[in-house]
């Protein structure tokens, strides 16, 4: 089994919180990339949190991402006992804000989630996109 301070360190170096966003509607996720290389690191991360995400291979790259809310709780409580440092916990900060806001999933709690979510996007060191003004027509 990984040692728990190995993985902080390891996510805290190659993973990223962050989310997408689909029919207006938005999703935290975690994602760890790392060289098909290490498949087997990524297979034991997998492993350590009860076989949590999905592996998707796309040489030369391996990817590491889970999404459901079940499998992210599990993150935040490892990120809650084995705590980031940096930048890397900003982004946790905010990234947990938006995984207790989507377990609840409250339809009034939608815009503080897109705050977030611009929020996250900063913390992980992205731009804002600004929505585009309207051509006169």
């Amino acid at each position: 089994m990984l040692n728990p301070y190995f993985i902080t360190g390891l996510l805290s170096g190659e993973g990223i919180f962050t989310y997408t966003t689909m029919g207006g509607n938005v999703y935290p996720y975690f994602a760890l990339k790392a060289s098909v290389a290490d498949t087997a690191l990524l297979e034991k991360v997998r492993g350590f949190w009860g076989g949590a995400g999905t592996i998707y291979k796309t040489p030369p790259n391996i990817l590491l991402k889970v999404f459901r809310m079940e499998e992210l709780m599990k993150l935040v409580w490892h990120f809650g006992d084995y705590q980031l440092e940096g930048k890397k916990a900003e982004a946790f900060k905010v990234w947990k804000e938006m995984v207790m806001i989507k377990t609840v999933n409250r339809k009034e709690d939608w815009p503080k989630l897109h705050d977030l979510a611009a929020n996250l996007t900063k913390a992980n060191g992205g731009e804002i996109n600004r929505p585009r003004k309207k051509r006169a027509q």
